[in-house]
């Protein structure tokens, strides 16, 4: 059955590919007006008062989506200067659990606007004028767009110190430039900051890949995946039909060593190149075609970011410079000549070059059909119901189509339901699926108990999905597929004093109250502080659990104060701490 769908599916993308291609960068040039060109004149300040040297670097993949910036190091240690990169105004302030934690978006009058993420704490103005905001809107995290002249800064003005708030790994300032007019994010490095690198970027892995089911790898209808490290030999490859290449890559700098993205990828067939990437601009919109745009099944399984070179149509990233016939190359009966380099953007470059020679062997096809795979077009929306679950696929869910598999098995100890494994860990989902799973018809009250989770391989609780419950049933949306079951959670989070949490203490202005919040499955879902009954401003970082209250001269009067803080996690079991402080 999968190969008549894929027969059926080629006619058009043959046909229309390379229109398709064409008319949608077309369109993205004119949607995003003046992306495509970087203006050479402006002149952009480091945002650090240190060496600039990266860890991250601009369209890197990352989990579901490309990395948007540059990530700049701080010596492993917070609290260093941020400085704004030109003149402007603070247009957007953001204070997110997730993500990039606190963050400060400058818009500047050459029409780029620079965000500057992870931060550790504002600058005096701008954390007073937030702060105001948090204390109306009885909100930690919060977002708010001032006025143009509001909150001016000029280039060189220290805006903030970096940090490791929201969705960090670590200590270290997350840098943008992004187009003001347009919102996307653009590679900083093709501004001309002080980086030294002179280091050519490294192959590791190179993709040989058959694209339907009749062309053959080494015999074989599966990728043929072999390392290459510049210095190994290349494997005896032979292929024959329709197949297409990837490629995974690094590139080092000077005075690091860390591994960062490249910039370019060409790949060249007989002397004529087919196929060119380069990680200049990459909308917010479209950077979930990551999934669509890397061996997805080496990333989720392996952990290896093979870059395909072969696209497909519902593929709609406008980092593709030069493509012909997508991507896909024909092998016949006679051999072709491969050539693959890399580069990164200030011009170090290396390339590998191998044959590909036609293969005459028999494949054998497997003519065993799974009962329970069902042919699922893209294109179309699709509903899969059983007396247990029902899973509601929208249209374009898919990025190619697919034979979808499904399978029931017994529970864990803490499941209410059966695990449910929904295709595999390793088929990549664009948009959100809808999926119901029956459990015991209990009360409303109890079942409020009940969540969604998700699996990994080892029957470990991957992910908390969330969900509603109604008549037997909890509902969640999520956009991965792989194992799922209902669990109940029962248990309160837990508040744990750390220090300057005890009874009739004496506190200081600036002096930290700390807190560890924890919670068994669901996850700390609010939170709450309050001083003689009045909210309290409560830092809250969800990675670490820590919870801090800064004594504030401002909003105190001398005596004896109790302090109270609230907690719930996502299915409302609840917590509560206090104490009396002597101000």
């Amino acid at each position: 059955m999968s190969w008549i769908i894929s027969e059926i599916r080629q006619l058009y993308e043959d046909r229309f590919a390379n229109m398709r291609f064409t008319f949608l960068f077309a369109l993205l040039i004119h949607v995003f007006t003046g992306i495509s060109q970087y203006d050479t004149t402006v002149s952009f300040r480091a945002p650090l008062t240190i060496p600039m040297y990266l860890s991250g670097n601009y369209g890197e993949i990352r989990s579901g989506h490309f990395h948007a910036g540059i990530d700049i190091k701080t010596n492993q240690t917070e609290g260093w200067p941020v400085i704004a990169a030109e003149d402007g105004y603070i247009s957007r302030i953001k204070i997110s659990l997730s993500g990039y934690g606190k963050v400060l978006y400058i818009n500047h009058p050459n029409g780029y606007t620079t965000v500057y993420g992870h931060l550790q704490k504002f600058n005096k103005g701008i954390n007073d004028y937030i702060k105001v905001h948090q204390y109306r809107v009885k909100s930690f995290t919060v977002e708010q767009f001032p006025y143009t002249d509001a909150l001016k800064v000029k280039k060189g003005d220290t805006i903030a110190w970096s940090g490791n708030t929201g969705g960090s790994g670590g200590p270290h300032l997350h840098f943008e430039i992004r187009e003001t007019k347009s919102g996307v994010p653009l590679n900083p490095l093709r501004f001309g900051f002080d980086i030294r690198d002179d280091i050519d970027p490294l192959f590791k892995n190179i993709g040989v890949y058959p694209l339907n089911d009749t062309s053959i790898v080494n015999g074989k209808n599966k990728p043929f995946i072999f390392k290459y490290s510049g210095v190994t030999s290349i494997p005896d490859i032979r292929a024959r039909g329709k197949i297409g290449f990837g490629v995974e890559a690094i590139d080092k700098m000077n005075g690091t060593g860390n591994r960062c993205g490249v910039y370019e990828i060409s790949l060249s067939v007989d002397s004529h190149e087919i196929y060119r990437h380069e990680m200049d601009f990459i909308p917010f919109q479209l950077t979930r075609y990551i999934q669509a745009h890397v061996d997805y099944y080496e990333w989720s399984k392996n952990k290896r970011r093979i870059q395909r070179s072969f696209i497909d149509r519902r593929n709609q990233l406008p980092i593709y410079k030069h493509l012909t016939d997508s991507g896909a190359v024909i092998i016949s009966d006679s051999q072709r000549e491969i050539m693959y380099k890399i580069k990164d953007v200030y011009g170090n470059q290396d390339s590998v070059k191998f044959r590909i020679r036609p293969d005459s062997s028999t494949l054998i096809l497997d003519s065993t059909t799974d009962s329970t795979s069902i042919p699922i077009l893209a294109d179309k929306p699709y509903t899969f119901k059983t007396q247990n679950i029902q899973i509601e696929f929208p249209e374009q869910a898919f990025y190619s189509d697919v034979m979808f598999s499904y399978r029931m098995r017994d529970t864990l100890e803490n499941g209410v339901s059966a695990i449910h494994e929904i295709q595999n860990l390793f088929t990549p989902l664009h948009k959100y699926m809808t999926v119901s799973i029956r459990t015991p018809d209990v009360s409303d009250k109890e079942g409020s108990s009940f969540i969604g989770v998700s699996l990994n391989r080892k029957d470990k609780i991957l992910a908390v999905e969330g969900g509603n419950y109604h008549d037997g049933w909890v509902t969640f949306k999520t956009r991965s597929l792989g194992p799922y079951m209902i669990a109940r959670d029962t248990l309160a989070p837990k508040i744990t004093p750390i220090s300057g949490a005890s009874n009739d203490i004496h506190l200081v202005n600036n002096q930290e109250v700390k807190f560890k919040l924890t919670d068994n499955l669901s996850g700390i879902k609010f939170y709450r502080a309050e001083i003689d009954g009045k909210w309290a401003l409560l830092e809250y970082d969800k990675k670490t659990g820590m919870a801090i209250y800064n004594a504030d001269a401002d909003r105190l009067k001398p005596g004896k104060h109790q302090f109270s803080l609230y907690i719930e996690d996502a299915v409302h079991n609840s917590a509560s701490y206090s104490f009396i402080f002597i101000w």
